[in-house]
Formats: structure tokens, sequence, C-alpha cells
């Protein structure tokens, strides 16, 4: 009479993690148990409940997140008998969707005398902390940082730009811990 397995599988370890633009990408060991039949992916808010997204027999997945949140990993194995090992070491991500945040409206730069007028409509979400403005001049390689905003306020002075070049202004809202919403461009073109 053959004795029923109640030894589980070995625990995999994970070896790479990777979150870049809302993908998380997770490897782990491969396992040589003889009686070896699946991985579990595991993931869960932190501090709630696993849920499996996945089964399979590959060491590797992809995982498109579709909420902001703090997530936890781990993947467990399971053999032929139904035995499944420990969830692996978790590993987390605080992720907050880039473009998550609502972006200012009806973004508008005005030529004045001796400055320029940007305004916009604010953004009515609470998570807003406030405005991040940048500015790139014709000629300049790279946009440079010219104000923040607190929430509430609408409209930003340029008065150390020269009204004679073409002038790009990047506007996006930024929540309390700096993540920022899809940058919004407006260009001013000198008549």
């Amino acid at each position: 009479m053959r004795r029923p397995d109640d030894i589980p599988p070995e625990t995999p370890t994970i070896s790479y993690v990777n979150l870049t633009k809302g993908v998380v990408s997770l490897k782990w060991t491969a396992n040589f148990d003889d009686d070896f039949e699946t991985f579990t992916i595991h993931r869960r808010n932190k501090g709630g409940s696993w849920k499996i997204i996945k089964q399979t027999t590959n060491t590797a997945i992809s995982d498109t997140l579709k909420e902001d949140g703090e997530f936890e990993y781990a993947v467990k194995a399971t053999d032929k008998s139904g035995n499944e090992s420990p969830y692996s070491k978790t590993h987390s991500f605080d992720y907050r969707d880039e473009f998550g945040l609502a972006s200012p409206t009806n973004v508008e730069v005005k030529d004045s005398i001796g400055y320029l007028f940007l305004s916009w409509i604010n953004v009515i979400d609470k998570r807003i902390k406030g405005y991040y403005i940048e500015r790139q001049i014709d000629g300049e390689n790279n946009p440079q940082p010219i104000a923040e905003h607190v929430s509430g306020e609408s409209f930003f002075y340029d008065v150390y730009t020269k009204n004679k070049k073409k002038t790009t202004y990047i506007i996006s809202s930024y929540d309390v811990d700096w993540y920022q919403s899809k940058p919004i461009k407006v260009i001013y073109l000198p008549k």
C-alpha cells in the first residue's frame, strides 16, 4: 500500500521584481520536485486578503495594475497531491497610476505687457495638493521648473520670460506624495 504524499513542495524564491508604467514583472526559482504541478501567484492590498491572480508552470509573469494602492505579491508551489508550499517572501509596491490624478483643464497662455499670463481651471479632486509648472523657451534643451502652486490658485504670471520667443508651458497637478497627473502643454507663439 502506498503512503499518501503530505510533503509540500519547496517554497519558491522571487528572484526579480520590477514595476514600470503600472506593469509588475515577477520572476522566481524553478521547482524541480518530481510531482510539481503549478505555481500560484497571489496579490493583495497591503494588509488585505490574498487573491489568486494567476496559476502557471512558468517562472515569470507580468501583472497590469488597474488601481492605485500598496500591493504585495507572493508565490506558492503546489504538487500533484495538492500540497502547497508556504508563501514566498513577499514583495511590495506602492503604486499610483501616473495618470490617476486629474489634469488641469482649459490651460491658456496670453501675452501681456512685460509678462505672459498662464491660466487654467482647477481640478476638483481631494487628493490634489497643487500644480507644478515648467517652462521651455525656444532654444533650451529641457523644460525648467518655474513654480509650484497650491490647490485653489489657477493662474501664474511669468515675468522672467522673453515674449519674443516661442515658449512651452507644462502644467500638471500633484498630490501630497508628489505623484503627478498627465502633463498638459500649452505653447505661446510670439506675434
